[in-house]
C-alpha cells in the first residue's frame, strides 16, 4: 500500500490551505490595525510570527522526516 488514504490527502490538504488561510487573514488584519491600534497591533505580529514559526518547523520536519524510504525495496 504505497498510496495513502483519499480522506488523509484531503485532510492535509485541508490543513495547508487553512494554515495559509489564517496567516494571509492575520497579515491583513496586522496592515489595517497597525494604523489604527497599536496595542492590536503588537499582538497580531506576535500571532504572525508564530504562525510563520509553525509553517517553517513543518517544512522542515517534512523535509528531514519524510515516511517515505526509497532504501526499503
Amino acid at each position: 500500500m504505497d498510496e495513502l488514504p483519499f480522506l488523509v490527502v484531503l485532510i492535509r490538504r485541508l490543513r495547508a490551505a487553512v494554515i495559509w488561510i489564517v496567516a494571509a487573514t492575520f497579515a491583513v488584519l496586522l496592515y489595517f490595525d497597525f494604523t489604527e491600534d497599536e496595542d492590536v497591533a503588537a499582538i497580531l505580529t506576535s500571532v504572525f510570527i508564530f504562525l510563520i514559526f509553525v509553517i517553517v518547523v513543518m517544512i522542515v520536519f517534512k523535509k528531514f522526516f519524510s515516511d517515505k524510504s526509497k532504501d526499503k525495496e
